[in-house]
């Protein structure tokens, strides 16, 4: 009943407290239990200090020998346990950012001279429940890595490649959860983490792969935390500029082209970027006020192609990043810290969506991009704790697009025919509309209440309340005109500048160049997607037992563009984990736990059945002159002359339309993706080093679905035709399940070499992606979306998904070597990671025809599918090439006594040292009937692969085998790479040899 009562009582000062808190731990949190011969000893004075905390703080053990500091900033600790009569001791730990440390002393009596014990407890990772990996800055400072988040978190067991970025324990890239500082700093649509950040202020970065504590939610991938420095008493800070250079980079192998040529690399010019990073920290008041300030520029030039074989084009990105954070203390038990981040980003020029020529040219394109969090922690007991906590950040494109109004100069004409996906004449999207803004916010409270008993042990519970609030105002004008010109037919030709020469097919039978006009029919009030949550967790020592009890109640209450209810709903997720030390000396752990992980809302679901914002279509065929070798502006007033001419939009008959927010609707309320996860593992402390094994399984469900059937029927457009209805809703016909062999370990071999190593054998199966390439979060098609021509047995098999990794390696050492010159570090990481899967996909026409008499008759859609996508392969059958390289770096300080405590520093680094050449990507084409319908195949068909003869025509809904070399073959460069290594990217390869160099100086 004590018990009971004591709960209750924290739950509701959590709930009735007007104050603000978010998910995203930026503290850590350090208990133990103080026994005197294996007995629990109450009374105990435990004090803590470090010089990240600000002053120290003391507690007493309870009636269980129990005690617990939360709400740690991150770093190392000196944890003092004092009681008259016994010794003293002093132990060291490190609390890492989102991370419970254990500390436990045994007291012995007092002899004539007091001893002091100072020993070094087993680090977090090898005693929690979840499974996680922890990163600090001095680690990675001294590894040949990159300094970012994502590099960081590559580092990480259970990590891989995903469809858009990385993918945690088997999750869709869209779906992790990123924090710097507690605020999320992911964008709204593909839900990549933006650069907001300073490399040389980040503290620490844990990654947690599976195991995660109800604390946490809007995910169910994994979740990264990362903190910034804090400043302190002393003053500390750094100045570094690294330097880059293309020409840094090996040429790297030469590669082959769509049509099978084998075109040789070249060496990129030689031009150094620079990015230079400043910090400072120190105190105002000494343990009252610290402050900590960062800055980082960096103008990246770099030298980029048009596309099919243009000429080349200077870009340059401005990339300026500033950083203050307070942390103060009110009183010795109250704290304060709020910290803001902007980093707005300038491109000029931009290119959307592939540029032909430098009409297509953005001429600048800016990108602001800033955070803001506040956070509040209070000791108002020994025992009891609130953390309060606000975050928001703001995101927007302005000035993306092109700004020229006119018909003729200020239309964007998109190159479609075969080879060609490139835009010309005037940049993509419209620059001098309303900006779009891609916004978050996250607030709420919890409180942390610690509780000792003799019977049933010591529980650390908290209970919080949060909500996430996201939004994005986007009016999505793809044209400053309001036109674009659809050119499918001719290819261009260039002329002596390199300009674009057009092409344009008219007559009455040309079906392939067309206009689109885009309007938006509703202007967006913007999306107001919001999840509340109320969570539980109880994280329980009992004798050599360890409990996670947690649960977690989040309900989405959404609205889209237009301001219709699309989410309703809520969802339950427990979090059980439990963990015995059989030895009860950390010798050996047993682990195992379950949860259940809602994902957040997705913005392009969300706004699946929205016309406010999303842009509408009619077309029109150009039935003109034909328009031969022709410049695209003076093209552009030939095709407005005709179309004047003829009575325009009044007289012409519409080809196409769409309009959004009709055709394709949600009905009801639509969830958050969800994933049930278990797992068991094994830990060893091993002197000064550990090692953990776990498996984990995943299984997900509540896919975002579409279906449309005739049983679903038409909808008629507010242009009077009619369309075929979508409808998008929850589906579990998919599947996507995760299985995983995760190991992790790390040594400290005498006190210079560093020795740390993790290894994943892991296995994602499925036929579940819902994400695209490039693109955003998609639904996948269900059994029911034109189900007279689509059938997931051949059109969307289960097999490995895109993001499956077989084996992944990162192994790395450190060396430090003091010399009378300075000291030197080298650093060495060797890296592993399996090649990525691809199946043989083909495009193939199923309706009835006279080459095809068994095929599918319309049975009375509107639009009819005119192609279907057909798996020729097991899904994931093939495989790129595995991954390996060695990276090297060598660090030099000179001392600090030399210059008065100023260290001058030098990095060299080299990234894939023996200059290893991968195919890590490439063509996974394949051809069919559609691609080569010819018995004697043009030079183009014939170079893609076609044979003679041609490819027949099948029907797998009416039982047809295809059989290769009859309905289907393989591209003629299936498997090959398709690019090569640039200024900017690695191509089909893994990056050739890289070199980097820093120098600065640290005080």
């Amino acid at each position: 009943m004590k018990y009971s009562i004591r709960l209750l009582v924290v739950a509701l000062v959590c709930l009735s407290t007007v104050a603000l808190f978010g998910q995203g731990s930026t503290s850590g949190t350090l208990s133990g239990i103080v026994t005197q011969d294996g007995v629990p000893l109450p009374g105990v004075s435990v004090t803590v200090a470090s010089p990240n905390m600000q002053g120290t703080r003391t507690t007493v053990t309870n009636d269980a020998g129990g005690y617990t500091f939360g709400a740690l900033p991150p770093g190392e600790y000196t944890v003092t346990f004092e009681l008259a009569g016994l010794q003293t001791v002093t132990r060291r730990q490190r609390v890492g950012v989102a991370q419970s440390a254990t500390v436990s002393a045994e007291m012995r009596m007092s002899g004539v001279a007091e001893s002091i014990t100072v020993t070094a407890s087993a680090p977090a990772v090898a005693e929690t429940t979840e499974v996680q990996s922890n990163f600090t800055g001095e680690l990675i400072d001294s590894l040949p890595v990159g300094r970012t988040v994502i590099a960081v978190t590559n580092m990480a067991p259970g990590v891989s490649a995903g469809v858009n970025g990385l993918a945690i324990s088997g999750g869709m890239s869209f779906d992790n959860l990123y924090t710097v500082n507690g605020a999320v700093i992911q964008e709204n649509l593909r839900g990549q983490p933006h650069n907001l950040f300073i490399e040389d202020a980040i503290q620490e970065t844990t990654v947690q792969t599976a195991g995660v504590s109800a604390e946490f939610g809007n995910f169910t991938g994994g979740v990264v935390n990362a903190i910034t420095k804090s400043g302190g008493n002393e003053f500390s800070g750094s100045l570094r500029d690294s330097a880059t250079n293309a020409a840094w980079t090996d040429k790297g192998k030469s590669f082959f082209t769509t049509t099978g040529v084998e075109t040789q690399p070249t060496k990129a010019a030689s031009k150094t970027n620079h990015t230079y990073e400043a910090t400072l920290g120190g105190r105002i008041i000494r343990d009252r006020l610290w402050f900590f300030l960062a800055g980082r520029e960096a103008e990246t030039t770099s030298l980029n192609t048009f596309t099919n074989q243009g000429g080349t084009f200077t870009r340059v990105i401005e990339d300026k990043r500033r950083e203050i954070k307070l942390t103060g203390a009110v009183t010795s038990r109250h704290n304060l810290i709020g910290s803001y981040l902007e980093a707005p980003v300038i491109q000029t020029p931009d290119c959307q969506i592939g540029c032909f020529d430098s009409s297509s040219l953005d001429p600048t394109r800016e990108l602001p991009n800033d955070f803001t969090t506040l956070l509040y922690n209070g000791v108002l007991t020994n025992n009891f704790l609130v953390e309060a906590r606000y975050s928001e950040k703001a995101f927007a494109f302005k000035g993306s697009g092109g700004e020229d109004p006119d018909r003729a100069t200020g239309t964007p004409v998109r190159l479609l025919m075969p080879g060609h996906a490139t835009v010309v004449n005037e940049p993509y999207f419209c620059g001098n509309c309303t900006p779009e803004d891609r916004n978050n916010k996250q607030y709420g409270i919890k409180g942390t209440y610690f509780l000792g008993t003799r019977a049933l042990g010591n529980h650390n519970i908290v209970v919080g309340v949060d909500r996430w609030h996201e939004t994005r105002l986007a009016n999505n004008f793809q044209t400053p005109s309001g036109y674009v010109m659809i050119l499918q037919a001719l290819a261009p030709t260039r002329d002596a500048n390199g300009m674009a020469l057009l092409n344009i097919r008219g007559g009455a039978a040309n079906n392939t160049d067309y206009l689109l006009n885009y309007f938006i029919p509703q202007v967006s009030e913007g999306s107001d997607l919001n999840t509340d949550a109320i969570y539980f967790n109880d994280k329980w020592t009992f004798n050599n037992w360890l409990f996670n009890i947690g649960l977690r109640y989040d309900k989405n209450d959404s609205a889209d563009s237009a301001g219709n209810v699309i989410a309703d709903d809520s969802a339950f997720s427990p979090r059980l984990g439990a963990a015995y030390d059989v030895f009860n000396n950390g010798r050996l752990r047993l682990n195992a736990s379950y949860g259940s992980y809602v994902g957040r809302l997705a913005e392009t679901i969300a706004g699946a059945g929205s016309a406010a914002g999303n842009n509408a279509w009619n077309g029109w065929f150009y039935r003109g002159p034909d328009i031969v070798n022709t410049p695209s502006e003076e093209a552009m007033r030939q095709v407005w002359a005709w179309f004047d001419s003829v009575g325009g939009t009044a007289t012409q008959p519409v080809i196409s339309t769409s309009f959004p927010g009709a055709s394709r609707q949600i009905v009801g309320s639509i969830k958050s993706p969800s994933v049930d996860e278990f797992s068991v593992g094994a830990s060893t402390q091993m002197g000064r080093g550990f090692l953990r094994a776990d498996w984990i399984y995943r299984d997900w469900k509540d896919f975002y679905g579409e279906s449309r059937s005739m049983a679903i029927g038409r909808v008629t457009l507010p242009t009077g035709s009619q369309a075929d209805l979508s409808l998008v809703t929850n589906n579990n016909e998919f599947e996507r399940t995760y299985n995983a062999l995760e190991l992790q370990g790390s040594y400290r071999l005498l006190d210079r070499l560093n020795l740390g190593a993790n290894y994943t054998w892991s296995e994602l199966k499925g036929n579940a992606i819902n994400e695209t390439s490039g693109s955003a979060v998609v639904t996948e098609i269900t059994s029911e979306y034109y189900p007279e021509y689509y059938n997931m047995d051949w059109n969307n098999p289960k097999g490995f998904l895109p993001g499956d990794q077989t084996h992944k390696v990162r192994a790395w050492a450190s060396y430090d070597i003091p010399t009378f010159l300075g000291d030197f570090t080298i650093g060495a990481i060797q890296r592993l990671d399996s090649g990525s899967p691809y199946s043989a996909i083909g495009t193939i026409d199923i309706r009835n025809s006279a080459a095809l008499p068994n095929g599918v008759v319309n049975p009375g859609y509107v639009t009819p599918p005119t192609s279907v996508g057909y798996f020729f392969s097991e899904r994931g059958q093939y495989r790129f090439e595995d991954l390996w390289a060695t990276d090297l770096s060598v660090n030099y300080n000179t001392n600090p006594a030399w210059l008065r405590g100023v260290s001058l520093f030098a990095q060299a680094g080299v990234t894939n040292l023996f200059n290893q050449a991968a195919r890590v990507s490439g063509n996974a084409s394949t051809l069919t009937h559609v691609n080569c319908p010819n018995a004697v195949p043009t030079a183009a068909q014939a170079a893609s692969g076609c044979p003679v003869g041609g490819l027949a025509r099948f029907n797998p809904q009416a039982g047809d085998v295809p059989a290769e070399g009859v309905h289907w073959v393989k591209g003629a460069v299936f498997g090959q790479p398709t690019s090569q290594t640039t200024a900017v990217s690695a191509g089909s390869y893994q990056l050739p040899r890289t070199y980097n160099f820093s120098l600065g100086l640290r005080f």
